[in-house]
C-alpha cells in the first residue's frame, strides 16, 4: 500500500494480491473500511450509500456469522448510531437498527444513548424510529443520571422550536404518565439547579 499525492490530493495505490485480499478480510481491515464509509454516509445523510456500505459488509466482512451486526454495536457502529439520531436520519436510523444496531448503547463518556441524542436535536422523527423500531429503553440514565425524557423536559423551559417540542411529546406519549410525572419533578429541580 503507498500513498501518493497528486495535484493536493492524497491517493491511495494498493496491490491487490491473493496474499493481501486474504490479510484484508480476516484482519479487520474491511471493518475499518465499512466503518468509514458509514461515517462519511451519515455525514452526508446519504441513505443509498449507507445501504450500500451496510450491503457490503454484510457480504465482505471477516466474521460473516456476526457482520456488520458486531460492527454496529461495537463502540464505533454506537457512536455511528448516534451520530444519525443527532442529525435527524431517520431512515439511516431505521436502517441501522434493522441491520442489528444496539440502540441503548451509551457513549463512554456523557453516557446518552441515540435517543438523547434524537430528543437534543428535537428529532421527532427519529425518537419515534428509536422508540418503535429498536425498542429504546426510555430509562437508560446517562452520566449525569439523566433519562432523555428528563433532558427533554429541561430543554422546553429554554423555550425550543416547534420540532424540538414534539420530540419530547413523542417521548412522553410513548413514556407514559408515571415516568412522565416523575421526569417533570426531575426536570424542575435540574432547571433549579441550573439557575443558581
Amino acid at each position: 500500500q503507498l500513498l501518493v499525492t497528486v495535484g493536493g490530493h492524497v491517493c491511495e495505490v494498493q496491490l491487490t494480491t491473493e496474499p493481501m485480499q486474504r490479510a484484508k478480510s480476516t484482519t479487520g481491515h474491511r471493518d475499518f473500511e465499512v466503518a468509514r464509509e458509514l461515517v462519511a454516509a451519515v455525514a452526508e445523510g446519504d441513505l443509498d450509500r449507507c445501504r450500500g456500505a451496510l450491503a457490503f459488509g454484510a457480504e465482505h466482512l471477516a466474521d460473516k456469522a456476526r457482520g456488520v451486526r458486531a460492527l454496529l454495536c461495537s463502540t464505533d457502529g454506537a457512536k455511528i448510531l448516534r451520530a444519525a439520531a443527532a442529525s435527524g436520519f431517520a431512515e439511516i436510523v431505521y436502517e441501522f437498527l434493522r441491520a442489528g444496531a444496539d440502540v441503548n448503547a451509551a457513549d463512554p463518556k456523557t453516557g446518552q444513548t441515540a435517543l438523547h441524542a434524537a430528543l437534543a436535536g428535537g428529532h421527532e422523527r427519529c425518537v419515534w424510529t428509536l422508540i418503535s423500531v429498536g425498542g429504546a429503553d426510555l430509562d437508560v440514565l446517562d452520566a449525569a443520571g439523566q433519562t432523555a425524557l428528563v433532558h427533554g423536559y429541561a430543554m422546553l423551559w429554554k423555550r425550543p422550536d416547534e420540532t424540538a417540542a414534539r420530540a419530547v411529546a413523542t417521548l412522553a406519549g410513548a413514556a407514559g404518565a408515571e415516568r412522565v410525572k416523575a421526569a417533570r419533578v426531575s426536570a424542575h429541580r435540574l432547571v433549579r439547579t441550573m439557575m443558581i
